[in-house]
C-alpha cells in the first residue's frame, strides 16, 4: 500500500548528498577543469612561493581524493560540505604563492560558492560566504604589508556581495527546478496510479461481461486497486442484517451478522454511509469474530456503496500488517466502490431482464424457456431412488371458451388454472405455462403412481366447470429431454382422442 507522504522539494533533491549520488564525477568535473586551469595560470605567470604552492596543490588533490573515496553514506548529509568549505584554505594558500592580493586567484572563491549553491544548504552557502571574507580579511589581518595592502578588506567585502548575489540566485534557481521535477515525479506517479486503477476498473467491467454477477470481481479489483490482502462485499440480508456476498482471501461467503453498529463495523458504515478507517483491527469490538477469526487482518477499510443518496452496500477491504490510509488507497478505493455501485445495478437490472424473459406474463409462471432451461438440470439430479415425471395438460375445449368468453375470460380461465393448480403441488413440482392453453408439470422425486394422484387432484381442480386431458411420462434414465417430452405428449395425444378429461401415462 502506498503511502501519503508530504516533504518540500529540497528534502527530495538529494536525500544522499552530492557526492553519494550518482553523477558525482560529472558534477565535478566542471569545477575541477576551471580550477587546474587558474592553477596552471599561476603556475606559468605570478608563482613566487613553490613550496607553498606545492602545498596547496597537495591540498587541493587531497579534497578531490576525499570527495571520492569517503564512505558518504555513513555520515551526516552536512559532512559533504566539509572538503568544499576547506577549499577556502587552498584558495588562501594559492593567493599567498601567487604574492598575495596580486596573485589574480581571488575570484576562485566563487567556485565552492556556486557549488554549495547548487548542491549544499542554505546554512552551508552563509558559511562560503563568510569564508570568502575571510579569504581577504584574514591575511591582511595576521600578514599585511604589501603583498595583503589596506584595500583587501574593501575587495572580500565586495566579493562577498557578488558571491552572495551568485549564490542566492544560484540557490532559488536550483530550488525551482526542484520543486517542477517533483512536481513532474508526482504527476508522473499519479498518472501510473491513475493507470492502475483505470486497468483494475477495465479488469472488473471485462469481468462482468463474461459473469453475470460481478460481486467477486469488485473485490478482487478493489484488492488489486490498494494492495489489500482480503476483500468483501456485504449487502443487507431479507431476513434483517449484513450478509457477505461476496469474498475473496477469507472463506466467509454468505456469512450473517446482526445489524447492530455496536458489533459490527460494517453495519455502522451501512447505516451511516461513512467511510471507517480501522487500523488496528485486533482491539477494535466492532470486528466479528468470525472475520477476525478467518481473515487476521490487521488494518480493514469499509466503503460505502452508494446508489441515488442511498447505501447499498458496503465494500470492505483488509491488509495482513498494519497499514496507514493514504490519499491514493482512500480515492481508489472510493473509484471501486462507485464502479461497485453501477455494478450491481446493471446485475440487477441484467437478472430482471432474465427473470422476465423466463416469466409468462399472463399467468406469472414460468414458461416454455425456462422449463426448457430447468429440466436437463432436475434430469442431471435425478436418480433411481429419486424418479422424475413429466406431464403436459391441454385445456379442452379452450377455443370454444375462448370464442364464447372473449379473450378476456379465456385469459382468467388461464390465471385461474394456473393458481387453482399450483396449490395442489408441493414446493419442489413446477407448473410452466409451455404455449397457448397448454401446461406442462414436473414432479421430482416421483413415481408415476404416484403422479396419476397428483395429476388426478389437478384435474378436479380445474376452475369453472373445465376439464383438463394429460398425458405422463416417467424418465427412464437414459433418455434425451426431447424424448421424454415427446412420450409424454403421446400419451396427451391418447387422452384427447380418447374423448378428453383424462389421463394417460406413457408407454
Amino acid at each position: 500500500m502506498r503511502r501519503h507522504l508530504s516533504v518540500s522539494a529540497f528534502e527530495v533533491q538529494s536525500p544522499g548528498g552530492p557526492f553519494v549520488e550518482a553523477g558525482a564525477g560529472r558534477r565535478m568535473l566542471p569545477f575541477v577543469t576551471v580550477a587546474l586551469g587558474a592553477i596552471a595560470i599561476l603556475a606559468v605567470t605570478d608563482l613566487e612561493d613553490l613550496a607553498v604552492f606545492l602545498f596547496a596543490l597537495v591540498c587541493a588533490a587531497s579534497l578531490f581524493t576525499a570527495a571520492i573515496l569517503i564512505p558518504w553514506r555513513r555520515l551526516p548529509v552536512a559532512a559533504q560540505d566539509v572538503p568544499v568549505l576547506a577549499f577556502f584554505v587552498v584558495i588562501a594558500q594559492l593567493r599567498d604563492a601567487g604574492g598575495g592580493g596580486a596573485s589574480g586567484v581571488g575570484p576562485m572563491v566563487l567556485l565552492p560558492v556556486c557549488w554549495i549553491a547548487m548542491y549544499g544548504r542554505r546554512s552551508a552557502l552563509v558559511a562560503a560566504l563568510v569564508a570568502t571574507g575571510a579569504v581577504f580579511v584574514v591575511p591582511w589581518a595576521l600578514i599585511g604589508g604589501s603583498g595583503y595592502p589596506a584595500s583587501e578588506p574593501r575587495r572580500g567585502a565586495v566579493l562577498m556581495l557578488v558571491a552572495g548575489l551568485v549564490g542566492l540566485a544560484v540557490q532559488s534557481l536550483v530550488r525551482t527546478l526542484e520543486d517542477q521535477r517533483v512536481v513532474a515525479a508526482l504527476a508522473a506517479r499519479q498518472v501510473a496510479r491513475s493507470a492502475e486503477q483505470l486497468a483494475a476498473v477495465a479488469h472488473v467491467r471485462h469481468t462482468m461481461l463474461v459473469k453475470e454477477d460481478p460481486r467477486e470481481a469488485l473485490c478482487q479489483g478493489a484488492m488489486d486497486l490498494t494492495g489489500a490482502q482480503m476483500g468483501m462485499l456485504l449487502e443487507p440480508a431479507q431476513g434483517g442484517g449484513i450478509r457477505v456476498t461476496a469474498s475473496v482471501g477469507a472463506d466467509l461467503l454468505h456469512v450473517t451478522v446482526p445489524m447492530d453498529p455496536a458489533r459490527s463495523a460494517a453495519v455502522e458504515c451501512l447505516l451511516t454511509g461513512r467511510r471507517l478507517f480501522i487500523p488496528d483491527a485486533g482491539i477494535d469490538r466492532r470486528i466479528p469474530v468470525p472475520l477476525r477469526e478467518q481473515t487476521n487482518a490487521a488494518s480493514l477499510l469499509y466503503e460505502p456503496v452508494v446508489r441515488r443518496g442511498q447505501v447499498v452496500a458496503v465494500l470492505l477491504v483488509g491488509w495482513a500488517a498494519t497499514v496507514e490510509l493514504g490519499d491514493d488507497t482512500a480515492a481508489a478505493i472510493s473509484l471501486m466502490a462507485m464502479e461497485a455501485s453501477v455494478a450491481l445495478e446493471q446485475a440487477e437490472l441484467l437478472r430482471s431482464v432474465h427473470d422476465l424473459a423466463r416469466t409468462d406474463q399472463l399467468t406469472g409462471g414460468p414458461n416454455r424457456r425456462a422449463f426448457d432451461e430447468m429440466l436437463p438440470e432436475v434430469l442431471n439430479d435425478a436418480s433411481s431412488t429419486s424418479p422424475v415425471c413429466v406431464a403436459l395438460l391441454d385445456l379442452d375445449h379452450f377455443k370454444k371458451y375462448n370464442d364464447a368468453h372473449g379473450h378476456p375470460g379465456g385469459d382468467r380461465l388461464l390465471q385461474q388454472a394456473t393458481k387453482a393448480w399450483t396449490r395442489q403441488l408441493k414446493g419442489t413440482d413446477v407448473l410452466a405455462r409451455y404455449g397457448g392453453e397448454e401446461f406442462v408439470v414436473v414432479l421430482r422425486n416421483c413415481l408415476i403412481e404416484n403422479a396419476v394422484v397428483v395429476l388426478d387432484k389437478l384435474r378436479d381442480a380445474t376452475p369453472y366447470d373445465q376439464t383438463v386431458s394429460i398425458g405422463i411420462a416417467q424418465w427412464d434414465g437414459n433418455e434425451s429431454q426431447q424424448a421424454l417430452i415427446q412420450r409424454a405428449d403421446e400419451a396427451l395425444y391418447r387422452a384427447k382422442s380418447a374423448g378428453r378429461n383424462r389421463l394417460y401415462c406413457a408407454a
